[in-house]
């Protein structure tokens, strides 16, 4: 299983029950679906494919969520960069797991611009993750739960970081599983 499917089926068997809250905004797990279905194509259609890496570097926000998932979505490997990394750190990480898509903020991106930073072909801002035009229909399966989904990198406190490969199964679906049976978690149908 790839960690999208979670929120796919979710979105199948309770498409209607509220997924995530932000503010006095409730996104139930259907609309969290179409969303980053509609961002998958986008990337895709930028040139964006399976294995490619794109950094996400946002607030916590219903704008990560759907930009993981997306990317996840379309078989790529996510790297979500820490909110205190500065221009510097960024663009290490950007350049060292050679990104084809930075998702990011105006003020984030101004930052890497100002420091004279390349900057991936591809970049996707909040306000582009939101955009409901375009299709919802997912993009055609194409990966398997041994992918890569994931790179996190070390502090470097011994040199530069480095990055940890992380696949669909031996991390997040595995570590998911294990939550979930140990807190003996269920469906609900009301809060």
């Amino acid at each position: 299983m790839q960690l999208e499917e979670f929120l796919e089926k979710s979105a199948h068997s309770l498409p209607d029950k509220t997924a995530v809250i932000v503010g006095e905004q409730r996104w139930t797990y259907n609309a969290i679906d179409s969303q980053c279905n509609r961002v998958a194509r986008m990337l895709a259609e930028q040139g964006v494919k399976r294995l490619d890496r794109v950094v996400i570097w946002l607030e916590n926000s219903i704008e990560c969520v759907i930009s993981i998932f997306a990317a996840l979505e379309g078989g790529c490997h996510v790297r979500r960069s820490q909110l205190g990394h500065n221009a510097r750190q960024a663009h290490y990480i950007v350049n060292d797991c050679t990104t084809a898509a930075l998702i990011t903020d105006s003020a984030r991106l101004n930052s890497l611009r100002n420091a004279g930073r390349d900057i991936p072909a591809v970049v996707l801002t909040p306000e582009n993750i939101l955009d409901e035009r375009g299709s919802a229909e997912p993009l055609q399966k194409c990966g398997i739960d041994m992918d890569l989904a994931a790179l996190v990198y070390t502090s470097g406190s011994t040199g530069k970081p480095k990055g940890v490969m992380l696949t669909h199964h031996n991390t997040w679906v595995s570590t998911a599983t294990s939550i979930t049976t140990y807190l003996e978690t269920r469906r609900t149908t009301s809060f």
